[in-house]
């Protein structure tokens, strides 16, 4: 689950709390024939739900369409860094790493 959500660049994003749930999510998955749905306003945990082919429902707004994948970057001198980098200071300016649209696939 961890290496999904760096792959979507989600990692710094959701909070332990979230990936927890996530995780129990998983867990009932494979060991009840119920219907696990999370239900989600966070548009992270919904990305990185469609990533593991969990399924997710919004409360109080539209969900994701798209599965969104992001890159850490330095805006000042373009340098990529890993998703697990995100809101750190890049090695070679100093400037605060920020994250950015890369692809996105349909859901």
């Amino acid at each position: 689950m961890e290496e999904k959500s760096k792959l979507t660049g989600d990692i710094n994003v959701l909070s332990k709390t979230d990936l927890d749930l996530v995780a129990l999510a998983l867990e009932l998955m494979n060991t009840t024939s119920n219907e696990i749905i999370v239900y989600t306003n966070d548009y992270s945990m919904e990305n990185l739900c469609s990533e593991l082919n969990l399924k997710f429902k919004t409360l109080y707004k539209n969900g994701i369409k798209t599965k969104i994948y992001f890159e850490v970057y330095c805006p000042f001198c373009k340098t990529i860094y890993k998703s697990e980098d995100l809101n750190k200071c890049c090695e070679r300016c100093g400037l605060k790493l920020k994250r950015r649209f890369l692809k996105k696939e349909k859901i």
